[in-house]
């Protein structure tokens, strides 16, 4: 079980994850501009890599999906570990299950796990958003290529 602190330890003071997810979605909006960047001498280009883009693109949406989950069982390990703790002491043992999740919800750690799922479920968010972009771009970059044969 210290491997989950640990684990936690390395999340939550994680730069990229905590402190500047905010860095993380401009830095991926950077490299979505340029994916999605076009212009007459490079639209047969990206004609042909729509597919691989996309794929990219959903591929690191899983991947952060992935995290978040991971990120969500490693909380719940955390929690019954310390509610096994806590059950045990004997200023714990006349309080209700109840009572001991609301003071294990209002601890620092927790606050700061349920601050971190939340900033992964908005990077999901705008990489979901980003995807979405990229299903249509297929389509866009076509009708360009079929406006310029008929200029």
């Amino acid at each position: 079980m210290q491997q989950t602190e640990k684990i936690f330890d390395i999340i939550i003071n994680d730069d990229i994850f905590y402190k500047n997810i905010t860095k993380q979605i401009r830095i991926l909006f950077e490299e979505a501009k340029k994916d999605l960047y076009v212009t007459e001498t490079n639209i047969r280009e990206k004609s042909l890599c729509t597919s691989s883009l996309r794929l990219k693109w959903t591929m690191i949406m899983l991947k952060e999906q992935a995290n978040l989950n991971k990120i969500k069982e490693q909380k719940k390990l955390y929690i019954n570990k310390k509610k096994e703790q806590l059950i045990n002491m004997p200023e714990y043992v006349h309080k209700s299950a109840i009572q001991i999740d609301r003071e294990l919800g209002e601890s620092d750690r927790v606050k700061k796990i349920n601050n971190l799922i939340n900033e992964n479920q908005t990077l999901i968010a705008f990489l979901q958003q980003i995807t979405n972009i990229f299903q249509d771009f297929g389509f866009t970059v076509k009708n360009s290529i079929d406006s310029l044969k008929l200029s």
